[in-house]
């Protein structure tokens, strides 16, 4: 069940990628590996991250989201 359910939410990154790209949206050629590249992105937060760091959650989910899109969509 919880492969099921990992295996889900890959597919969303993907075909969101996907989508993205083939709107011109996003510069990434190949979406399997973009949104391999979120995901690791963002699974290795909880192993450094700390509450009680100099930035809260939300500042550090902000610039990460910041930083995955600006070098998705390329420059303008």
């Amino acid at each position: 069940a919880v492969l099921a359910l990992r295996d889900g939410y890959e597919a969303l990154f993907r075909t969101t990628i996907a989508d993205g790209i083939s709107k011109k949206e996003l510069v990434a050629r190949d979406a399997r590996l973009a949104s391999i590249f979120v995901l690791t992105a963002l699974n290795g937060v909880p192993g450094w991250f700390r509450a009680d760091g100099e930035r809260t959650a939300d500042e550090i989910a902000d610039q990460l989201a910041n930083l995955i899109l600006d070098g998705l969509r390329g420059r303008s």
